[in-house]
């Protein structure tokens, strides 16, 4: 990142870390190749809050300072969807059921 690291969400198998920061970039980790395996660059207007992997590690769901969530495939960076207005202030949490049909933000 060109800017500071805002989030950090490591995947339940221990393979990924994914991190957000202030220039609106994520970048997906890989933790046992020990290498940058993804990047999404102009993800959101704002600059990323929070950030989860759903369990499968597939899906991404970001959260931006404005209060937008977005979800993402993790192997193609296509985002599915968007949520403009989430919340009126800055998403802090973001948690993503086991079966992965399901996401709480905070």
């Amino acid at each position: 990142e060109k800017d500071q690291v805002t989030c950090i969400y490591g995947s339940d198998d221990g393979t990924l870390v994914v991190s957000g920061s202030g220039d609106k970039t994520i970048k997906i980790w890989d933790i046992p190749e020990k290498r940058n395996k993804n990047v999404f660059v102009h993800t959101h207007k704002e600059p990323i809050s929070a950030i989860a992997l759903s369990p499968n590690n597939e899906v991404l769901i970001s959260g931006s300072s404005s209060g937008e969530i977005k979800l993402w495939t993790t192997a193609n960076k296509k985002c599915l969807h968007k949520i403009s207005l989430a919340h009126s202030d800055s998403i802090t949490q973001i948690m993503v059921s086991s079966d992965t049909k399901y996401f709480i933000s905070k």
